[in-house]
């Protein structure tokens, strides 16, 4: 990841993190974790806005099956994550309404281990990710700021 996020300035940087570790410390652990990737970011791709996104739900019985990998431990964890959007450079997407049932666990008929989706399936997420970006506009001012605009 180093070497990637020196070697070229990126326009946009997608990050998910926190599914392998729902079961290694706390919440506010996570958070440190998280705002310490997040600030290395920021230092090495100072212009561009990072999405954090949401980590999936798991299937109803991934989650009543496991300790740690459950949605009310995920759930923690997104809304950890979402703070620390900031509205500028760092936003938050959750694309679990995607692929949810009306009880919020992960479809089982979209995942093979309860986790993680079929490939067949990221088109979806593909086209959320898109549907959801922010554009940088240039002011007509003649200065050099940026405005961020949603595309919703």
């Amino acid at each position: 990841l180093t070497q990637v996020l020196q070697e070229k300035q990126y326009g946009k940087i997608y990050i998910m993190l926190g599914m392998n570790e729902l079961g290694y410390g706390n919440t506010q652990m996570y958070l440190d974790k998280y705002q310490e990737v997040l600030q290395k970011i920021k230092e090495w791709q100072p212009e561009a806005v990072v999405y954090v996104m949401a980590n999936l739900h798991v299937s109803r019985e991934k989650n009543n099956f496991e300790s740690e990998f459950n949605n009310i431990n995920i759930n923690d964890k997104n809304a950890a994550a979402a703070s620390l959007a900031n509205g500028t450079d760092v936003f938050y997407l959750d694309a679990n309404p995607l692929f949810t049932d009306e009880e919020g666990f992960l479809n089982a008929e979209l995942t093979f281990d309860g986790v993680h989706l079929y490939a067949k399936h990221y088109d979806v997420w593909r086209e959320f990710l898109l549907e959801h970006a922010v554009e940088p506009k240039e002011v007509s001012h003649g200065d050099d700021q940026v405005t961020f605009v949603g595309t919703e």
